[in-house]
């Protein structure tokens, strides 16, 4: 499968990623523990290497981090779409 770059949109930086998440009323406490216990976890060492072999880049996010991803990939995606050159 060609990448964005390969098909004219050099500009397009739209990384595949996968996360956790809970209902938005999971009290904060359990969302910081989940938070930290998958941070730990993609970065032992065997984990992280088996991740990065895959072509993923662990990351030891929190929960603000994680949202602020998200909120810049849509942004990103939108402004792709409005641009009308890629089409849903």
């Amino acid at each position: 499968m060609p990448t964005f770059a390969e098909l004219g949109y050099p500009e397009v930086d739209m990384p595949g990623w996968a996360g956790a998440f809970v209902p938005a009323k999971t009290p904060q406490a359990v969302v910081d523990k989940l938070a930290a216990e998958m941070s730990r976890i993609v970065m032992l060492p065997d984990v992280k290497a088996k991740l990065l072999e895959l072509g993923f880049e662990p990351v030891a996010w929190n929960a603000a981090k994680t949202q602020q991803f998200m909120t810049e990939q849509l942004a990103a995606t939108r402004k792709l779409v409005d641009s009308g050159r890629v089409k849903l």
